[in-house]
């Protein structure tokens, strides 16, 4: 997590693409959650559609939050079935548990914003940097 005076913001680094949006749900999840001590039984698929990475990075961020307030949904693994940079599309199976317990409740997150993201290659693998509307 990163200081984003008064937002939040989520830095992920990767070898992969895949991994790094793996890794921005992950930290998305340790947010609003964090330490929750259970794998859970639910698994669901999300598949998103943009014009950009970057896009695709708010949209699968967003698909998450709208998971978690409708279903409860906190992830605690997350595996990119498919990633596609033209057009730029991915699905995920998310694994977790139906609701985080409410002595562990993190951050209330409302929604992933447009606002300094960046979708990079870096080095030798990938960066994501997004903020959160909290």
């Amino acid at each position: 997590m990163l200081d984003a005076g008064g937002d939040a913001a989520i830095r992920a680094r990767a070898k992969t693409l895949e991994g790094v949006f793996e890794d921005a749900a992950l930290g998305f999840y340790a947010l609003i959650c964090p330490d929750s001590g259970s794998d859970g039984n639910k698994v669901v698929e999300v598949n998103v559609e943009s014009h950009s990475l970057e896009g695709l990075m708010v949209g699968l961020l967003n698909e998450l939050v709208y998971r978690y307030e409708v279903e409860g949904l906190v992830g605690r693994s997350v595996k990119m079935v498919r990633l596609t940079m033209e057009p730029a599309a991915l699905s995920a199976v998310i694994a977790g548990c139906e609701a985080c317990p409410s002595d562990r409740i993190g951050l209330e997150v409302k929604a992933a914003t447009y606002h300094g993201i960046m979708v990079e290659r870096s080095g030798e693998g990938w960066l994501a940097e997004v903020m959160l509307d909290i």
